[in-house]
């Protein structure tokens, strides 16, 4: 059995760098458009929205558009300091903060 998974191990790992490293190839031999490079500028910001907004509206998977959803309280929180300020480290502190004041302070 242990042979086994790191056997899957190993060939996920040669698969990964041989998938990257060929598109790195192609890649770097092919002149890419402005246009491909700014629609791919999204690409990061709709995977962090897609991993993130059902955390903050669902965090028991089930909808909660409630006062009572810490997650919320501090996404909306983080968001318009996120907004504000456009510092990445303050964002987060902002956000920890928020969930630790609502969860020992007024008891979320």
């Amino acid at each position: 059995m242990e042979a086994e998974i790191i056997g899957l191990i190993i060939g996920i790992a040669v698969l990964t760098f041989f998938t990257r490293f060929g598109f790195a190839l192609i890649l770097k031999k092919t002149k890419i458009s402005e246009k491909w490079n700014k629609w791919m500028a999204y690409i990061p910001i709709a995977v962090f929205t897609t991993i993130i907004v059902p955390s903050l509206l669902a965090p028991n998977e089930e909808l909660e558009l409630s006062i009572q959803n810490e997650y919320l309280i501090a996404g909306i929180v983080a968001l318009l300091m996120a907004y504000k300020t456009k510092n990445l480290a303050g964002t987060v502190i902002i956000g920890i903060s928020i969930i630790y004041i609502l969860r020992v302070f007024l008891g979320f």
